[in-house]
C-alpha cells in the first residue's frame, strides 16, 4: 500500500479503503465500524486521515456518529447487504455443548446471526483427533471452543484458515485468542471477601493444580497479600473429582472444618461449590451467619442456600462479541493469513454478581 506525504491524498486513500469495507460488510459489527486507532492500524494510516475519512464518509451520510463517538453505519446504508461469513464453531462436548460458558457463548451468535451477518455451523467433538478437515471447506473462520484432548493437533487442522480460540488450553497457537483473566478472577474474589470483613478464608477446588486454577489461586493470594493479609491464613483443600461418591463424601467431611476453621470459601469452580452448597443445606449443623462463598462462575438457579452466595462470571457473551469483530477486522486485511506469527489475545476481566440467600 502507496503511502504519501500529502495530507489530503492521505485522506482519500482511507475513504476509499473504509468505504470499500463498508459495502462489502466486512469492518462492521452490528453496525458499528471500529475505533479510529483500530481502523488506523488496520489501513496502516495515521489516526488524522481515518478521522477526516471518518468525517467525509459522515457527509456522505454513508456513516453517522453516535453519542458514544463511535460510528456505525447509517440508517439507509445499514440496510444494505452485507457480506455474510461462514463461521465454524468446533466446541468441547458429546452431541451437544455440555460447558455452560460455551453454551452462552454459542447461543450469544446463534440468537444474533441476523444482525452479525453471520452463519454459524456447529460440531461438537472431545478429542482434536476428532475434528474433519472437510469441516474447514467453505468457511471463513473456525472458532475453537474449550480444551479438547491432544490439543497440539488443532495447528494443522486450522493451518489454512483463520482461527479463534476460545478458553483454550496452551499447547496450540489460534490466530486470535480470547480467554477469561484467571488471575483477575481470583483477584475480584480476594478483594470482595476482604471488603466483606473476611480474615480467614480457605480455597477448594475440584481437580489437579491444572493452570486455570492455579492462576486463580495466585490471583487470590497475591491481592489477599496487598491488602496486608498473609498466607498463612489461607486454607488450600484439592478434591479429586473423578468418582462423584468419595468425592462428595470428601466434600462432606472437609465442610464441618471449613465451618469451624474459616469465615469464607473460595471455589475455583463451580461444580465445586454446587456440590458444597447443596451439602450445607443438608447437613445437620449450623452454619454461621458470618460464612461466605464465592465461585468462579455458576448461576445456581433454585438453590436453597443460607451462605450469602457471590459469583464471578467470566464474561462468554462479552467473548462472542469480541470474537466477531476481531474476525471481521482479520478478513479484512489482506495480511491476515500471517496473524499466528503475531497472535491477538484478548483477556476479559470477571464481573462480580452479589446475591442474597434464596
Amino acid at each position: 500500500m502507496e503511502i504519501t506525504s500529502d495530507h489530503s491524498t492521505r485522506k482519500e486513500s482511507a475513504k476509499r479503503q473504509l468505504k470499500e469495507l463498508i459495502t462489502e460488510g466486512k469492518i462492521s459489527v452490528n453496525g458499528y465500524l471500529p475505533s479510529i486507532r483500530s481502523a488506523s492500524r488496520l489501513l496502516k494510516l495515521n489516526r488524522d486521515a481515518i478521522w477526516k475519512a471518518y468525517r467525509a464518509l459522515e457527509d456522505e451520510r454513508l456513516i453517522e456518529r453516535t453519542e458514544n463517538g463511535r460510528y456505525r453505519l447509517d440508517g439507509d446504508a445499514s440496510k444494505t447487504r452485507l457480506q455474510k461469513l461462514a463461521i465454524l464453531v468446533v466446541a468441547v462436548g458429546e452431541g451437544s455443548i455440555r460447558f455452560s460458558g460455551i453454551q452462552r457463548f454459542y447461543n450469544y451468535l446463534a440468537e444474533r446471526e441476523s444482525a452479525f451477518g453471520i452463519s454459524l455451523h456447529s460440531k461438537c467433538v472431545l478429542n482434536a483427533r476428532d475434528i474433519r478437515p472437510e469441516w474447514m471447506e467453505g468457511m471463513d473462520c473456525a472458532v475453537i471452543c474449550g480444551s479438547f484432548g491432544n490439543p497440539e493437533i488443532l495447528n494443522a487442522a486450522t493451518a489454512n484458515i483463520l482461527s479463534v480460540g476460545i478458553i483454550n488450553s496452551h499447547d496450540w497457537n489460534p490466530d486470535i485468542c480470547i480467554d477469561s483473566d484467571d488471575q483477575h478472577l481470583g483477584r475480584i474474589s480476594a478483594q470482595h471477601l476482604f471488603k466483606k470483613g473476611v480474615r480467614n478464608p480457605c480455597v477448594v477446588a475440584y481437580g489437579s493444580r491444572e493452570r486455570r486454577r492455579v492462576l486463580r489461586k495466585l490471583g487470590f493470594q497475591a491481592c489477599w497479600l496487598e491488602n496486608g493479609g498473609s498466607t498463612d491464613e489461607i486454607g488450600e483443600y484439592w478434591i479429586d473429582p473423578s468418582c462423584l461418591y468419595t468425592r462428595v463424601n470428601e466434600l462432606h467431611d472437609l465442610s464441618h472444618r471449613l465451618i469451624d476453621e474459616h469465615d469464607a470459601v473460595y471455589c475455583l469452580e463451580k461444580q465445586s461449590a454446587i456440590d458444597l452448597m447443596n451439602l450445607l443445606a443438608r447437613i445437620e449443623v449450623k452454619i454461621p451467619s458470618k460464612l461466605r462463598i464465592i465461585s468462579t462462575d455458576g448461576t445456581f438457579a433454585g438453590l436453597k442456600t443460607k451462605p450469602k452466595l457471590t459469583i464471578v462470571r467470566q464474561q462468554f457473551e462479552e467473548m462472542a462479541s469480541q470474537t466477531i469483530e476481531k474476525i471481521r477486522l482479520a478478513l479484512s486485511d489482506p495480511n491476515s493469513l500471517g496473524l499466528r506469527a503475531q497472535q491477538s489475545r484478548v483477556m476479559l476481566p470477571g464481573q462480580l454478581i452479589e446475591r442474597e440467600s434464596t
